[in-house]
């Protein structure tokens, strides 16, 4: 298993978000580069535990929390 983990911004530094706990996560480096900023997966929310995840374009999965709040068919 891959640990190596990125920071990221909930609300990017570019669109006024900063360094706080609250608005930094750090998925895995391909859910990060390749997921989040490819536009397959969304987070909002504050950290750490109310953190919301839409992941699939159409979401096939969102999880709240640590909680699995809906999931689609594939």
């Amino acid at each position: 298993m891959k640990r190596d983990v990125t920071a990221h911004h909930v609300v990017y530094r570019s669109q006024g978000g900063g360094d706080e706990r609250e608005n930094l996560t750090a998925p895995c480096a391909y859910c990060h580069l390749i997921a989040v900023h490819g536009g397959l997966m969304e987070v909002s929310g504050t950290a750490p535990d109310a953190l919301r995840w839409v992941i699939g374009r159409r979401p096939l999965v969102v999880v709240v929390g640590r909680e699995k709040m809906l999931s689609g068919a594939a």
